[in-house]
């Protein structure tokens, strides 16, 4: 293909075609191509979106018309495959002699012996296997994020920040979000339940035989929060449906730290004080995560408070 070309070249000289002539026309050949390429990619995105989408999880739309980041994306990557795919074979072919050209003699002695043509090819292929190996990556933790057991269901529930404070006002929302049929519950917490915002505090648990220190994750709550996201109660009872501190509800882990791990039934009663604050421990609940799956399971003391930033809303599918 490559002496074809050449003698092509040549034959074009010959006849009087200019040397940007021909690079012009190279180009010209690259750019169709890349196009044609773009096209069948979109094709082929829009025929793989829907396997995308179930493996996501949520819903993503290809839209060139409205999207001008899509288009200007694809504009961008059009100039620039066209200019490194096109710029070189179309200096090197036109740099040719007509002579040469015809002889086939610079090409053939050049074939297989470019350390530059060498060097893309390998290029290639290590960006053709790094991008394997990418999407085996991600395909691999998208399966486990979605086949992780966190504690907690997560299907159907929407999270969202609340634009108040105001625990009145809070209440008055909920009640108008649970009056909607598809709604089923509504829990408030201080952070979501998996999240990177998270609060920690020191405690003291009051044993009848000693007095135990530690450092737990804090999460404020309102009496709802454990049934929107159906927490495991492993014994006692839930939160208070109260704003004034009755007792706490604690993780799994937080037994096993304490020394309660076999036997969390015993922690009920005990007194534990954090944040200011003593009450009983009034139920255990199993281990959720509250951070990313990146990090274990920490201790974990759940309270009523009167301040809640995000809402949980379970709906009824």
């Amino acid at each position: 293909l490559a002496v074809h070309r050449a003698k092509e070249v040549g034959v074009r000289k010959v006849l009087g075609s200019s040397r940007l002539r021909l690079m012009v026309n190279f180009l010209g050949e690259t750019a169709l191509i890349t196009l044609l390429a773009i096209a069948a990619a979109l094709a082929f995105a829009e025929i793989m979106l829907p396997q995308l989408q179930s493996i996501m999880g949520y819903r993503l739309e290809l839209n060139l018309t409205g999207d001008f980041f899509v288009a200007g994306y694809l504009l961008l990557l059009f100039a620039a495959v066209t200019l490194l795919a096109g710029f070189y074979p179309a200096f090197h072919l036109a740099s040719f002699t007509p002579a040469d050209a015809i002889r086939s003699n610079r090409p053939a002695s050049r074939a297989g012996k470019g350390l530059l043509r060498k060097s893309l090819v390998v290029l290639q292929f290590a960006i053709s296997q790094t991008l394997i190996i990418c999407v085996m990556v991600i395909a691999g933790q998208m399966d486990y994020f979605r086949s992780a057991d966190m504690g907690f269901v997560k299907e159907a529930v929407v999270e969202l920040e609340l634009p108040i404070r105001n625990q009145s006002r809070l209440d008055r929302f909920k009640q108008l979000l649970l009056q909607h049929a598809a709604i089923r519950k509504v829990g408030y917490s201080n952070s979501g339940t998996a999240s990177e915002s998270t609060w920690s505090s020191n405690y003291t648990l009051t044993d009848s035989v000693e007095i135990k220190e530690g450092r737990a994750h804090i999460k404020f709550v309102d009496q709802d929060f454990i049934d929107t996201y159906q927490l495991t109660m492993l014994t006692g009872e839930g939160l208070a449906d109260s704003d004034s501190l009755e007792r706490y509800v604690v993780n799994q882990t937080f037994a096993e730290k304490a020394g309660y791990g076999e036997h969390p039934e015993k922690l009920l009663g005990k007194y534990l004080k954090t944040w200011g604050k003593e009450a009983p421990i009034g139920g255990v609940v199993r281990d959720f995560n509250t951070t990313s799956l990146h990090q274990a399971v920490e201790p974990v003391v759940m309270l009523v408070w009167n301040r809640y930033w995000q809402a949980g809303v379970k709906i009824d599918l």
